[in-house]
């Protein structure tokens, strides 16, 4: 009987999921104008949340799939190669009405939680943090690193590609 048990911790320690999204259970993701990128489809659950670059959160519901016509992300061979990258796209919209510009990116904060604040430890680690992207020569890193490491060590990270040649801003290396 004992070693029943101690097989079954175990299995359930080693099946413990790897997200650097934590145990909360926050899911982090990217967009662009009213084009959210994420790596696993949304859940009737989720409250969706877009980070301003003043690190104020922006409530939008998920108006479906994207499409081409409706996504910057999806557009010719940037979409191809954004879809090669296993994102899932939709379009979402403002809950209070604010109008998602298309020249607007960030990340995106996925949870069950009706409301999040400035604050937020998506990582589960006691710090709060912080998200922000920079450009590559070819496209846009999204991260989330903790306030108190700063933006040298981020703990999450997305790319984005745009399909042409932009002035690098990234003052970090990969994580």
């Amino acid at each position: 009987m004992r070693f029943v048990i101690i097989i079954v911790m175990v299995l359930l320690t080693g099946c413990q999921d790897d997200r650097s999204a934590g145990k909360s259970g926050y899911k982090l993701a990217w967009y662009h104008g009213s084009c959210v990128a994420i790596n696993e489809g949304l859940q009737s659950d989720n409250h969706i949340f877009l980070v301003t670059n003043d690190q104020n959160y922006v409530e939008v519901i998920a108006r479906g799939k994207a499409s081409e016509e409706s996504c910057a992300p999806l557009i010719g061979d940037r979409g191809q190669a954004n879809l090669a990258e296993g994102y899932v796209f939709y379009q979402v919209r403002s809950v209070s009405g604010l109008d998602l510009k298309e020249e607007n990116l960030g990340v995106v904060v996925v949870t069950t939680e009706k409301n999040i604040t400035q604050g937020l430890d998506v990582n589960d680690n006691g710090m709060s943090d912080k998200f922000s992207y920079c450009t590559t020569s070819e496209g846009m890193n999204f991260y989330a690193w903790d306030d108190k490491t700063g933006e040298q060590k981020p703990f999450w990270q997305e790319y984005y590609y745009l399909g042409y040649e932009v002035e690098s801003s990234c003052k970090f290396a990969a994580p």
